[in-house]
């Protein structure tokens, strides 16, 4: 019974407090809380990035980090931009351990011949289906820069966390987010 009220007292507690604590006890239930609060959006961003193949991998890594670094913590960031910017570093370590890089291609490059079909269907699930589809392979036609920008802004970040994250200055932040909206909103018109 005492460790499920450790626990409720424990989730009803900020993240950055959850941090502080972990810091100071290594005690593992506040490490679950914390990842049950952030796994789910670290793993589709992680996804959103690299597809499924390494995720797990990656996903462990970025715990094992956060334990072996907590201590690195600025309060000045919110935890899940700590967490993100844990998790850009962990995947860039494993496509260069993997030899995945897709960010060296240029956008002209990529564009090519990614988005081929624009009829309207009958049918409006096919239809949403098509979208997705053409939302999909617009968004895999940005360079890596533009499309982590782009689905960090997507995931609620401001453009000071994001460029926290991807340590580059904020004007740079805003204009790959401005291209990608662009190269997207171009794709799903039909307009590449």
């Amino acid at each position: 019974m005492s460790f499920w009220l450790t626990k409720l007292r424990l989730k009803n507690k900020d993240s950055q407090s959850l941090l502080s604590l972990y810091s100071q006890s290594k005690h593992p239930l506040i490490l679950e809380i914390i990842s049950e609060r952030y796994s789910h959006d670290l793993y589709h961003y992680i996804c959103s990035l690299n597809g499924i193949e390494g995720s797990e991998d990656i996903m462990q890594n970025i715990w094992l980090s956060l334990i072996n670094s907590q201590s690195k913590y600025v309060a000045t960031a919110s935890v899940k931009t700590f967490l993100f910017g844990i998790a850009r570093k962990r995947l860039i370590d494993w496509q260069r351990k993997h030899h995945f890089f897709n960010s060296v291609q240029t956008d002209s490059e990529l564009q090519i011949n990614a988005i081929e079909s624009n009829e309207l269907p009958l049918d409006e699930s096919i239809y949403q289906d098509q979208i997705k589809t053409k939302f999909d392979q617009a968004l895999m036609t940005l360079s890596c820069d533009k499309r982590e920008a782009f689905i960090l802004k997507q995931e609620g970040f401001s453009l000071d966390d994001i460029s926290d994250i991807m340590q580059s200055n904020g004007e740079t932040i805003k204009s790959r987010i401005k291209s990608a909206k662009t190269i997207i909103s171009d794709a799903l018109r039909g307009d590449v």
